[in-house]
């Protein structure tokens, strides 16, 4: 901070906005970005509509622009949304039988950011509500939320394993 960073980039990170960020610090941007400032918003704008309507069916191309289109990336993310999502279901459940709040919380934080990262905006909404829900400490109030997100998360994850099968 002393020194002026005192910027962020936000999950997905994003080519573009890591060196515009970088380059606030040092005074001048990288010429890959000075030459290309229109591939996408600026930290703080409204992302496309498109980034915002994407609830339902993934939009795989939508996700592989913002990995910069390197496929062993969107397969390395999806690789993890498969192995990750059951376990963080289960801790959701596991959470809510034993009373466990910040259990709830962490795991839906995690499952929110994953939601992110698919541009899934209705179900990064979703467990946010569980993880604001669990930081209440509502838990009974997180069990309908929760029974939506296992429902919603074996749809994305059959989308994802077609996917890559098919890749």
């Amino acid at each position: 901070l002393d020194a002026g960073m005192d910027d962020y980039v936000s999950k997905p990170i994003r080519q573009q906005e890591l060196y515009r960020a970088i380059g606030a610090v040092a005074k001048s941007e990288p010429r890959s970005v000075a030459a290309n400032q229109s591939t996408g918003p600026e930290p703080g704008e409204a992302p496309p509509a498109q980034d915002v309507d994407a609830a339902g069916p993934l939009n795989l191309d939508l996700i592989l622009e913002a990995m910069d289109h390197d496929r062993d990336i969107l397969i390395t993310v999806i690789e993890a949304f498969i192995e990750e999502s059951p376990r963080l279901l289960q801790q959701m459940d596991q959470a809510l039988q034993q009373q466990d709040h910040a259990l709830l919380r962490r795991a839906a934080h995690t499952l929110k950011g994953n939601y992110m990262i698919l541009r899934q905006p209705r179900l990064h909404t979703l467990s946010g509500e569980v993880e604001g829900l669990a930081r209440e400490k509502r838990l009974d109030d997180a069990r309908s939320p929760v029974g939506k997100l296992h429902k919603e998360t074996a749809a994305i994850m059959e989308q994802l394993k077609e996917y890559l099968e098919s890749d």
